[in-house]
């Protein structure tokens, strides 16, 4: 699911923001994630943001989007069926949870294992992010979050845990923090077949980002060009003073 077109400007310096921009601009998605995070807990060490649970860390992007950009959020997605383009325009109260996990760890028992595990976090992510075996991917990932595991008094690797208790943790990670794992159910216009799809607000917050950095430094491109300003004079200007420079240019909206 990607970012629609609508794209008002940041509520926050213009300078700033494409400082940000540039800096993760050749990230991964779980730097850049992290980059956004950091924009929104300037005063929280690297190491700190890096290790918040991806439901506390989606929940503060959430929180990061509605501030830069507002609440409203337009994405399109192709239809697995039939390949037509879905639509879909909704508010990001929509997609928050309505608890937040309480608790960084998990017990539980299954088959006869008794496990305690913790949420995933984002060097988890990181960890697998450029796997293309999503089953692999999967268990690395959550075998990584086993902290301890034994049958009786016997411990167990985590590499020896097996299958049907790693899905038990999932599951178990999913109930205590379900911000993490976000879904939006939607029916193709064309065809009418159904689908969840996943929603990623990282993504989603980077996506508008660099569409709307795109577009200012095409603005400071246009108003540089026709007036021989610098930059920074240029993101100094209000958005609507800006806006009108580039209406009496003919350089369109930002």
């Amino acid at each position: 699911m990607v970012a629609g077109n609508h794209q008002p400007a940041p509520a926050a310096g213009a300078g700033a923001m494409l400082g940000l921009w540039e800096a993760a601009a050749d990230g991964s998605d779980v730097n850049r994630a992290l980059a956004l995070l950091s924009a929104a807990h300037a005063d929280m060490p690297a190491e700190a943001l890096a290790a918040l649970p991806i439901g506390r860390r989606d929940a503060d992007l959430l929180d990061l989007h509605d501030r830069l950009f507002g609440s409203r959020i337009d994405c399109k997605t192709e239809c697995a069926a039939c390949g037509a383009t879905m639509e879909v325009t909704f508010d990001t109260a929509d997609v928050r949870t309505m608890a937040a996990a309480v608790t960084t760890r998990i017990t539980l028992k299954s088959a006869g294992i008794d496990v305690l595990a913790r949420l995933p976090d984002s060097h988890d992510l990181a960890a697998i992010e450029r796997m293309e075996d999503a089953e692999a991917a999967w268990q690395i990932l959550v075998r990584r979050c086993i902290l301890e595991a034994r049958r009786g008094a016997e411990p167990i690797p985590a590499t020896g845990v097996p299958r049907t208790v790693l899905e038990a943790i999932e599951t178990a990670v999913a109930e205590t923090d379900p911000q993490a794992d976000v879904v939006i159910s939607l029916a193709c216009p064309d065809c009418g077949a159904e689908a969840l799809v996943p929603f990623d607000i990282a993504r989603q917050t980077w996506a508008r980002l660099d569409h709307w950095a795109r577009a200012m430094l095409g603005a400071v491109d246009a108003i540089a060009s026709r007036y021989g300003w610098n930059e920074a004079d240029i993101l100094a200007l209000g958005p609507r003073r800006r806006q009108h420079y580039l209406d009496l240019i003919g350089g369109g909206p930002q």
